[in-house]
């Protein structure tokens, strides 16, 4: 199986992409199960890219803090 999947730069685009999952199960182009383990990469990926932007937060802060 494949399905094209809108690119990921952010979090706020995992939600259209969540949206074209959704889409592609109503359509019958994939399967709830199929659609659950996309889901399960896109979390993946959203956590990764919270993790790396709250860790530049902090040493953005950290940086201020000690000038």
């Amino acid at each position: 199986m494949t399905f094209a999947l809108p690119p990921i730069n952010s979090a706020q685009d995992a939600a259209a992409t969540v949206s074209a999952v959704l889409a592609a199960v109503a359509a019958g182009d994939l399967t709830p199960a199929d659609a659950g383990e996309i889901s399960k990469l896109i979390e993946a990926y959203v956590k990764a890219f919270e993790t790396a932007e709250l860790a530049e937060r902090l040493e953005r802060l950290e940086r201020m803090t000690s000038q």
